[in-house]
């Protein structure tokens, strides 16, 4: 069964998008002058990068609640042989309410990346000038 339910692959998802992330707006800074651009452009190109990269997270964390979920409905459980076993509603129930909990810590953290990638995506110029300037 897919361990999606433990806070620990939750936060390994974080991290990953964070450090990313990170690794994404250090080249957009740099970007330009490795290429002879201005350096405002590839910071504000690095927004879009960030905002698929946050989609393309919540794309994967939903496949993998689809599939426990899933492997969970797919259960054989046989209540008289496994008398320690809870029954698969139950099994859902529990899955649920752990993912819920898990998933909506998960869920604002990639709809505040999706915010601030879009918003340096449309305005990262304007913000790289106004920094540089100031």
């Amino acid at each position: 069964m897919s361990e999606l339910i433990s806070t620990g692959s939750s936060k390994l998802y974080a991290l990953t998008l964070v450090v990313f992330n990170l690794l994404i707006l250090t080249f957009g800074l740099l970007g330009g002058s490795f290429f002879g651009e201005a350096p405002h452009s590839w910071f504000a190109r690095s927004g879009s990068i960030i905002t698929i990269s946050s989609f393309i997270c919540e794309l994967v964390i939903m496949r993998e609640v689809a599939q426990t979920q899933m492997e969970i409905s797919l259960l054989n459980i046989d209540i008289k042989n496994a008398p320690f076993t809870k029954d698969k509603q139950y099994l859902l129930g529990v899955f649920n309410k752990a993912i819920t909990r898990h998933s909506n810590n998960i869920n604002i953290f990639v709809c505040l990346n999706v915010f601030v990638g879009t918003v340096i995506w449309g305005y990262g110029d304007v913000i790289y000038l106004w920094v540089m300037n100031n």
